[in-house]
């Protein structure tokens, strides 16, 4: 049976990672963080094992800089 793939939007990865919408928005237009899935012009949404991914490797990041 596949697994159902959840996703997250913008409100709810900011709240995980406890940083505003904006920034969050700003990491993706940068590039620091992952590109979303546009679902209509107004709706944004991200894989959630991809932002699982994002926050594992968040620190191996910040490390290297």
């Amino acid at each position: 049976m596949p697994e159902n793939k959840v996703f997250l939007r913008p409100k709810q990865i900011s709240k995980r990672l406890n940083i505003s919408k904006n920034l969050w928005l700003h990491w993706v237009r940068i590039g620091r963080a992952p590109a979303g899935i546009r679902l209509s012009p107004r709706v944004l949404v991200w894989d959630e094992e991809d932002i699982e991914a994002f926050i594992a490797n968040a620190g191996k990041v910040e490390a290297k800089a």
